[in-house]
């Protein structure tokens, strides 16, 4: 599963209720599982460590999650946008954490 946010608020709470699925009666409640994330997001889906959680209760969750920035988006939050440029509009890359415009040598 794949959660979007225009901004990351630094956490997100994850809760799952299993249940009994019958055909012929009411699903039946299993167990409920709840975890908080607490993560600051890579620049990238690539550059983004996998974090492992398994949670006990009466029935296991494992799950193992990635929190990253979209393309050209930088930051705690992920609010910092920079596209880098090499034409009449700019002559600039951007820092591969903060997203800092960071002009190319040479160029004006």
């Amino acid at each position: 599963m794949v959660f979007s946010f225009s901004k990351w608020p630094g956490s997100m709470k994850l809760k799952v209720l299993v249940e009994d699925f019958d055909p012929l009666k009411e699903n039946d409640f299993v167990s409920f599982h709840q975890i908080f994330i607490e993560q600051t997001p890579s620049s990238s889906r690539s550059t983004a460590g996998e974090k492992n959680v398994t949670i006990h209760n009466r029935t296991s969750l494992s799950l193992t999650f990635k929190v990253y920035c979209d393309p050209m988006y930088y930051g705690p939050d992920c609010t910092v946008f920079c596209q880098p440029k090499d034409d009449y509009r700019g002559h600039y890359t951007c820092h591969n954490k903060t997203g800092e415009k960071l002009c190319i040598a040479g160029k004006q």
